[in-house]
């Protein structure tokens, strides 16, 4: 009797991407392992999902743009954040992240970061629908790099990545299914003006396609993207500071699934203490539409910083935002000051 594993439809949806072409009129463009292109952080989130070109602050950096690094302002960072994922459709989903750097002197930073996507427990059954057991599908990538500046305003980033991503196990039509991995590399440009303005060019996820057979046919693409943001920090007076960004992505994937998406977000920050984000993700109506508003706020101690983030539910069906009505949180510790 042939097993049929449940969450060999999650290696359709999430990685093959032929499921929605084949059901929906809306051209979704789909990867393997698109878990790498969720927000993994609740500041990011509350700016509308942007990251590339904002001041530096907090661990989190290592996934968005890693050359900003050098510039930060605390010596090290540790941060950790949860994000639940589809958490008004079904339970335990969620996406878990955590990242750290350390500035070797006033030029060099090093990094590394960890994304546990637990996709949830899935039936086992045969074709008469009879329970037979039980899976488990996760994925997970660990990061680590190194960023060192080129001038007093400019760095460079240069990021390695390990993926896996397990999704099914077993044969169906004479096919054996198995988890799969890859490598990847991001390289990321950051400028720190001293005039409070800011920008960041990131190329991400170029790297080695994922197979999840041992059909070479059958490998599908990373999500490589290519990121660019610019920012600027406005100081009010003492205890007040405003920051305002915009930033465009693009995923490079074949022309018939290729897309655009950009944001714009602001942060307020108040006496170092209190942080008030808001901010919009723009999706490509063609791919989705998965356009939608956030707001974040952030609350900082001495050397700590809770995060945390709300998406508005947007778009219906196929075009649902699985973040809907979703709350992020996070939390960062910084180990020390520069001298």
């Amino acid at each position: 009797m042939k097993k049929i594993v449940i969450a060999f439809m999650a290696l359709l949806i999430w990685g093959q991407g032929r499921v929605f072409a084949q059901t929906s009129s809306v051209n979704i463009a789909t990867t393997a392992v698109p878990f790498l292109r969720i927000s993994p952080d609740a500041r990011a989130a509350g700016m509308g999902d942007m990251g590339v070109a904002t001041r530096p602050g907090g661990g989190d950096d290592v996934f968005h743009n890693l050359a900003k690094l050098p510039f930060a302002a605390e010596r090290s960072a540790i941060s950790v954040n949860y994000t639940p994922w589809m958490h008004d459709v079904v339970d335990g989903v969620y996406l878990a992240t955590v990242s750290g750097y350390h500035q070797l002197d006033e030029n060099q930073a090093v990094g590394i970061g960890f994304r546990y996507f637990n996709i949830g427990d899935y039936a086992v059954t045969d074709y008469s629908g009879n329970k037979l057991g039980a899976a488990h599908p996760r994925e997970f990538s660990f990061d680590g790099g190194y960023t060192r500046k080129l001038s007093g305003a400019l760095s460079l980033g240069l990021a390695f990545r390990y993926i896996h991503s397990d999704l099914a196990n077993g044969t169906v039509n004479g096919t054996s299914y198995k988890a799969g991995n890859a490598l990847a590399t991001d390289v990321s440009l950051y400028y720190h003006g001293v005039s409070g303005l800011s920008a960041g060019l990131v190329l991400s996820n170029l790297g080695t396609k994922i197979n999840y057979t041992n059909d070479a046919t059958m490998k599908s693409s990373l999500p490589t993207t290519v990121g660019l943001g610019v920012g600027y920090t406005a100081t009010i007076d003492e205890v007040n500071q405003l920051t305002f960004g915009v930033e465009a992505n693009h995923l490079l994937t074949p022309a018939s699934a290729e897309e655009y998406q950009g944001a714009a977000g602001v942060e307020y920050e108040y006496d170092h203490l209190l942080l008030l984000r808001t901010g919009y993700h723009v999706g490509d109506k063609a791919k989705g539409d998965q356009s939608f508003f956030t707001a974040g706020a952030g609350l900082r101690f001495q050397w700590a910083q809770i995060d945390m983030s709300y998406l508005a539910g947007s778009g219906n069906g196929v075009t649902r935002n699985p973040l809907s009505n979703t709350v992020r949180l996070g939390l960062s510790f910084a180990l020390g000051k520069k001298k």
